[in-house]
């Protein structure tokens, strides 16, 4: 059963998130723009499916790097079936800045924080580190305007606040678990 917690948790961070993304809807362009959202759709689906056997892993004890390199190599793979079933013409640029970018975005920004993740997945469970992925659009925008490619707005701080309070109603974390207390008997 759904708790009533996580429902209206749920709905603050959809709404804040789709405050955060009002100002691009407000300039929709047809199919392209349906496509991208297809796409969000269907990321969103495969991380729940990803946190559902992250939390499956974790009972098992697989090992999360074994199971970090595995999926990032099927990835890989899939994409570059992708690319050819696309016949797009595969480019390598051989700057010294494309290669350490895409070795610092491979190591450091999607395998190591995968792999924190995955153990966010472990410690806390499926259920609630889905949660965290509604942080995500948040953390996207502080970091936009922080490199400069955005500007601070209304759209912004709306839907960061809404979408970081819907994930703490949906997490407790002004829930206080009841502690009861059992008589002690002294033994001399």
């Amino acid at each position: 059963k759904l708790h009533s917690r996580v429902f209206f948790g749920g709905i603050l961070g959809v709404l804040g998130v789709c405050i955060l993304i009002y100002p691009n809807l407000n300039n929709f362009q047809g199919f392209n723009d349906i496509k991208g959202i297809m796409v969000a759709i269907l990321g969103t689906l495969l991380t729940a499916i990803g946190d559902a056997s992250s939390a499956r892993n974790a009972s098992h004890k697989v090992n999360p790097i074994y199971a970090n390199a595995i999926g990032f190599t099927v990835g890989s793979i899939l994409m570059g079936v992708i690319v050819l079933f696309q016949r797009q013409k595969f480019t390598f640029p051989t700057s010294f800045s494309y290669l350490f970018m895409l070795l610092y975005l491979t190591l450091f920004a999607s395998f190591v924080a995968w792999l924190f993740y995955l153990k966010l997945v472990e410690k806390i469970g499926g259920a609630r580190s889905g949660y965290m992925v509604a942080l995500f659009p948040v953390i996207g925008g502080i970091a936009s305007v922080l490199i400069g490619d955005s500007d601070p707005s209304f759209y912004l701080f709306a839907g960061c606040f809404f979408s970081c309070i819907g994930a703490a109603i949906a997490l407790g974390l002004r829930t206080r678990k009841q502690v009861t207390k059992l008589p002690i008997k002294r033994v001399n």
